[in-house]
C-alpha cells in the first residue's frame, strides 16, 4: 500500500532516468511526453520538482512532477508503473504534490486532463473518463478556458481538447464560490506556453486561450457541468507551434 512506502523528492539524476524509462514512457504517448533531456534540464534547474516512490530494487515505481510559476503551480506527469497500479499510490502522490505546492505559498494548484468527449481510452495510456473522475475525487474544478496542451518545442504538435482544472486555490484569489482571479492565470499561461513551445504564438488558438483569461475572473465548473466548458479544439493551421 502507498502508506507503507515513503514518497520522496527525486533529486538524483539516476532516479529521474528510472522514472522516465520505467514509468513515464509506459504511461504517456510521445506527443505528450517531453524528451528525457528536456525533463533533466527542468529538474536540474528546479523549474520542475519530482516526487515518487522507489522500490526495493532502486527503480522508481510511480512519479508526479510539479511545475511552479510564481503563484501558480501545475501538476505534471502523475504516473504509476503498469505493474504497480492500485493501492492508493496515485492519490497519495497527488496529495503530496498539492501539499508541497501549498507549502511553497502558491495560490493555485492546476492540472491538465484530456477531455473524455474528445480522447478515447487507450490500453496503455489509460481512460480519460476514469482519470477525470479520479481528479474529481480530489477536488478538481474546471476552468472556463478553451485549453489545449502546448507543443513540446517549436514546430511540434499540440494536443487539442484538454481541460485545465484547479485542484486547490487560496482564499485570496477566490471571486465568490465559483470563480478565481484571472490575472495570475493569464501570466502563468503566457509563461508556460512560451517556455513549452519556445515562443508565444499569436495564432487564433492562443488568442482564444488568452482572451478567456483577459477579464477580472475566470469561472470554475464542476465536473458534472463539463458540457459548459469550452473545448480547446484546434483548426488544422493551429495544430503545430510556430517555428522559432
Amino acid at each position: 500500500m502507498a502508506n507503507e512506502q515513503t514518497i520522496i523528492q527525486l533529486t538524483d539524476p539516476a532516479q529521474w532516468r528510472s522514472a522516465y524509462d520505467h514509468v513515464l514512457t509506459a504511461c504517456f504517448p510521445p506527443v505528450e511526453l517531453e524528451s528525457y533531456e528536456m525533463l533533466h534540464e527542468s529538474l536540474a534547474t528546479e523549474r520542475l520538482r519530482a516526487f515518487g516512490i522507489v522500490g526495493t530494487d532502486g527503480a522508481v515505481e510511480c512519479v508526479v512532477m510539479l511545475a511552479i510559476y510564481g503563484p501558480v503551480s501545475m501538476i505534471l506527469y502523475l504516473a504509476i508503473a503498469p505493474d504497480r497500479r492500485g493501492g492508493g499510490r496515485g492519490g497519495a502522490l497527488l496529495g503530496h504534490a498539492i501539499e508541497y505546492a501549498r507549502a511553497a505559498d502558491v495560490s493555485y494548484v492546476l492540472a491538465e486532463i484530456e477531455h473524455p468527449a474528445y480522447h478515447q481510452a487507450h490500453p496503455e495510456f489509460g481512460d480519460p473518463a476514469a482519470r477525470l473522475k479520479f481528479y474529481e475525487r480530489h477536488g478538481l474544478r474546471i476552468l472556463d478556458v478553451p485549453y489545449f496542451m502546448p507543443a513540446l518545442g517549436p514546430g511540434t504538435k499540440r494536443v487539442p481538447a484538454l481541460l485545465l482544472g484547479a485542484l486547490w486555490t487560496s482564499a485570496d484569489v477566490h471571486r465568490g464560490d465559483a470563480a478565481v482571479a484571472a490575472a495570475p492565470l493569464r501570466e502563468f499561461l503566457t509563461r508556460y506556453v512560451a517556455h513549452s513551445e519556445g515562443s508565444l504564438a499569436t495564432d487564433n488558438a492562443m488568442t482564444r486561450l488568452l482572451t478567456s483569461v483577459s477579464g477580472d475572473e475566470v469561472r470554475l465548473w464542476s465536473v458534472s457541468e463539463l458540457a459548459q466548458v469550452p473545448a480547446g479544439l484546434l483548426e488544422p493551421d493551429e495544430l503545430y507551434a510556430p517555428q522559432s
